[in-house]
């Protein structure tokens, strides 16, 4: 098939925004497919972009388009952002008019040298989904529109039926999660198929052995509210300061993440004396190093969202946590596992977990893994991608 994919964020980004179409066409054009990703500038320093006439077709052909500058009003008042917002998605499609016509123009220029059977996007910005749907109109072919992020979340109040209207005319649609699936069908009155974002290979790879002289607590990712990150760190001041000193020594809080100055800040004055480390976004190879290296890594939950994050740290055979709670689906697939999974909902609650833990630690007990990993195979992004070529195949014989 010849396939084109649209996402704004360049796979370039540093951030999860960009690996979901990415990864989707990484595999894809590894099982033999033409693939085009059309995309945005930012964060593409210096890419030079290959000809489709000299492409070699087992990699995707990236085609980035200019973006502008990065969108303004973050210093408005939130309700003024708010309507702002809702004004630019109603008269636009979104904030990146500029991308939008870029990319029109990108797709038409592309027409006489490949023509997709099938087009398809994720819905994250309503940008993407627009762009898509006028191609698809102006070459008459059919599309399938993903839904990887809260639509509740992301249209605003009162557009969200007009923006479901505006977007109609996919031949097929995806969702990331059981909750996005629901939310789809809400909104938008389609039953989408539930495709997972995929787990790179390296997570499966055999386990790095934990650390023996360092319990390392892994903070993983977006910290959203930092209300919830001080609950955290007191149910971890809970279990900490009943430690010896020479056990405290041996504890490190590391940040997998771009909030590292706010985890070192609530941690200096949460648990002074706790050890914090910040390494950063770093690459999947490394995240899953850091990962199998940890005495338990831990997430805070955001209930208006599915964790991606939840199915990689499941498959590095360590207790995980997510605080404070999780959804049914999370619960369940960490269940149907046999994953070691907390979810407290309290500081005392996470303090009891650590002490459990903990204890196997420091009276050095090897600490027992999760058996996890090989029963998460199938959400690997070459088996994820397989259901999504399927729909993608079906979608193209509509018209």
């Amino acid at each position: 098939m010849n396939i084109l994919m649209v996402n704004p964020t360049h796979p370039a980004t540093p951030h999860i925004s960009a690996v979901r179409a990415w990864r989707f066409a990484q595999c894809l054009a590894g099982f033999g497919h033409r693939v085009v990703l059309l995309t945005g500038d930012r964060g593409a320093a210096n890419t030079v972009l290959p000809s489709s006439a000299d492409h070699a077709w087992r990699e995707p052909l990236v085609l980035a388009c200019h973006m502008g500058a990065s969108p303004r009003g973050a210093h408005l008042p939130s309700v003024a952002r708010k309507a702002k917002t809702a004004w630019r998605m109603l008269t636009r499609g979104g904030a990146e008019a500029e991308w939008v016509r870029a990319a029109e123009a990108a797709a038409k220029a592309l027409a006489p040298v490949f023509v997709p059977d099938v087009l398809w996007t994720t819905f994250g910005q309503m940008e993407a989904v627009i762009v898509t749907r006028r191609v698809a109109r102006r070459i008459q072919k059919p599309w399938v529109l993903d839904i990887k992020d809260n639509w509740e979340l992301y249209v605003p109040r009162g557009l969200r039926r007009l923006m479901a209207w505006r977007v109609r005319g996919f031949g097929a649609s995806t969702s990331n999660a059981e909750r996005t699936r629901e939310l789809a069908e809400k909104w938008l009155g389609t039953d989408a198929r539930v495709i997972y974002s995929g787990v790179d290979d390296c997570y499966f790879a055999p386990s790095h052995v934990p650390a023996t002289d360092r319990f390392v607590i892994n903070l993983v990712g977006s910290l959203y509210f930092p209300d919830l990150l001080e609950g955290l760190l007191r149910g971890i001041r809970v279990w900490y300061v009943q430690l010896t000193a020479g056990q405290q020594s041996r504890v490190c809080l590391r940040h997998i993440g771009a909030q590292g100055d706010l985890v070192h800040e609530l941690c200096a004055r949460t648990v002074p004396g706790l050890a914090v480390e910040a390494p950063g976004y770093v690459s999947p190879s490394e995240m899953a190093r850091l990962c199998q290296q940890a005495g338990i890594n831990v997430y805070i939950h955001h209930s208006a969202n599915f964790h991606h994050k939840l199915l990689e740290l499941l498959a590095c055979n360590r207790p995980v946590m997510a605080f404070p709670g999780e959804s049914r689906e999370s619960i369940d697939l960490a269940a149907t596992a046999g994953a070691t999974f907390f979810v407290p909902s309290t500081p005392n609650e996470v303090a009891g977990t650590f002490e459990v833990l903990s204890r196997s630690f420091f009276e050095l007990r090897p600490p027992a893994p999760s058996p996890a990993a090989a029963q998460l195979t199938c959400y690997a992004w070459a088996n994820q991608t397989r259901q999504l070529e399927t729909v993608l195949a079906e979608t193209g014989k509509k018209l």
